[in-house]
């Protein structure tokens, strides 16, 4: 009869491996594939409210593109994973920044210590500030913890004078709060296209539009806008970057620690 699909006919064959594929990658929706590694805490340096960690593993890790973040679950407080932005690291070693904004990450600042059990997820996220000879000018943004993934970008970057130019605009309260400001002011050092505006807001004041257009007109017109920090923060540089008429893409990270994971990268 017309419509039927006889049993084994090249047409049976080809809806039963069509549904086999299907069936395949909705289950992997489901039960997605995890690469976890066991490194131990090495170094911890403490801020105010925030938490910069080291981490080694026995073996070399896979790799990451700078930007990313990873899942880390730390047992001696819960088995509950929790998403960081990676700050660097080699083969066997990766840096985090925490920034201390709930009762897990208040626990993880009060207790953790070296030499503790930390398991790490896979890399992930589309954030990525990039670093190479061939990226655009750009201006980069970050506010306090949201340095993170902007200090991974600047590891991977070499020096060269004819690159595009980057600004990064660094704002944070006080000097303790500075999460890798000297790492950051090393950076500047060695990098002859990087500018580096430290911006402290308890001795000038918070970052405003204003700020951020002065920052715009030393930048070509075609500019790339890279944003890591708070809502406000990053809502004043796009219009900062559209009302100084900049062309370029404007990418924007942002972590949802109680829902688990949510990264948005949001094109312009």
């Amino acid at each position: 009869r017309a419509g039927r699909v006889g049993v084994g006919s090249a047409r049976w064959m080809g809806l039963v491996v069509a549904s086999a594929v299907g069936g395949w990658g909705w289950a992997g929706t489901l039960f997605p594939r995890t690469t976890r590694v066991t490194a131990r805490v090495t170094k911890i340096t403490r801020h105010p409210a925030a938490l910069e960690v080291e981490v080694q593993a026995h073996s070399d890790m896979p790799t990451f593109k700078a930007g990313q973040f990873q899942t880390l679950t730390v047992p001696a407080l819960s088995s509950e994973p929790h998403p960081f932005s990676i700050a660097g690291g080699t083969g066997q070693t990766r840096r985090f920044g925490v920034g201390v904004s709930g009762d897990w990450t208040r626990a993880l600042h009060r207790r953790l210590k070296v030499g503790d059990r930390i398991d790490l997820g896979a890399a992930q996220g589309r954030f990525s500030p990039p670093s190479g000879p061939n990226r655009k000018a750009a201006l980069w943004l970050a506010g306090g913890v949201g340095i993170t993934p902007f200090m991974a970008a600047l590891e991977a970057m070499e020096p060269d004078p004819s690159a595009p130019p980057v600004t990064l605009i660094y704002g944070f309260r006080g000097a303790d709060g500075a999460m890798g400001l000297h790492a950051l002011r090393r950076h500047a050092a060695r990098l002859p296209q990087l500018t580096l505006v430290a911006h402290d807001s308890t001795l000038i004041g918070r970052l405003t539009p204003v700020n951020l257009a002065a920052a715009l007109k030393t930048l070509p017109k075609r500019c790339d806008l890279y944003m890591c920090g708070p809502e406000g923060l990053k809502d004043a540089a796009r219009a900062a970057h559209a009302q100084a008429g900049k062309r370029g893409a404007v990418r924007d990270e942002a972590f949802d620690f109680r829902a688990a994971l949510s990264l948005s990268d949001l094109g312009g």
